[in-house]
């Protein structure tokens, strides 16, 4: 997935990274193991296919949590290693966020009038935790306007294919058919279809695009639910 959008301070990237980038790498025979790994991977992968310096490039240590961090002066200048959370954003130009998902819903969101970018990972934990709502909460709490915010939710897995148990049933019941539903041995959940709803309710200025595409035995995307290992690289950044 590429899109490419044209905004008053100029333009916005968002991009997800498949097998295809990961192949060229030759990555397939040696699967990240540590967080380090995951973390220096993530950088060669997003470096080499996007022809940037690593030092350009962002990433976590994710934990599938609400925690998120903005990418400013005093992130650039700290060396106290990886960070643990879940969604960067920044105003900086030609700086990088990435997420990494196998299954997960990578939301890319952007400002069209004011420079502004973030990048969050969002599967039924965070979205349960309302990680992309509580970050856009941030976002506005820092002066930005709630009609200037686009929303892009990018390739995860889809309803059909991603079954859950009662555990996770629990925390989406509410949202109805339309994002979860009785199905042979278990649930069928949309997270992304979640996010939407969520957002919707309690931001209902922000533009909502929908980029989903399958990634259960996709060609393009992995998938954990398809029992692979890799991982697609989701990135945004802004320039000229």
């Amino acid at each position: 997935m590429k899109i490419v959008s044209k905004v008053e301070y100029g333009t916005v990237h968002c991009v997800s990274l498949g097998k295809e980038e990961w192949n060229l790498q030759s990555l397939d025979q040696k699967i990240p193991k540590s967080d380090e790994d995951w973390f220096n991977a993530t950088k060669q992968i997003v470096s080499s296919s996007m022809n940037v310096d690593s030092n350009k490039i962002h990433t976590l240590k994710q934990t599938h949590g609400n925690q998120f961090y903005e990418i400013d002066s005093k992130w650039l200048k700290s060396s106290e290693g990886i960070y643990e959370g879940d969604a960067l954003w920044t105003s900086r130009r030609d700086e990088l966020l990435v997420v990494r998902t196998a299954d997960c819903v990578p939301v890319f969101l952007w400002n069209e009038k004011e420079p502004l970018v973030a990048m969050i990972h969002s599967g039924w934990k965070g979205t349960k935790l309302k990680i992309t709502n509580q970050l856009i909460g941030e976002i506005l709490s820092k002066g930005y306007k709630e009609e200037d915010l686009v929303i892009c939710l990018g390739p995860s897995i889809g309803k059909q294919n991603y079954i859950v148990q009662e555990d996770v049933y629990q925390y989406f019941s509410h949202y109805g058919e339309e994002v979860i539903e009785a199905s042979s041995g278990g649930y069928l959940l949309s997270v992304a279809t979640a996010i939407a709803v969520s957002l919707e309710k309690d931001f209902p200025q922000i533009k909502i695009l929908r980029h989903d595409e399958e990634v259960f035995r996709s060609a393009r995307y992995f998938s954990h639910r398809a029992k692979e290992e890799g991982r697609n690289m989701n990135l945004i950044f802004w320039g000229s």
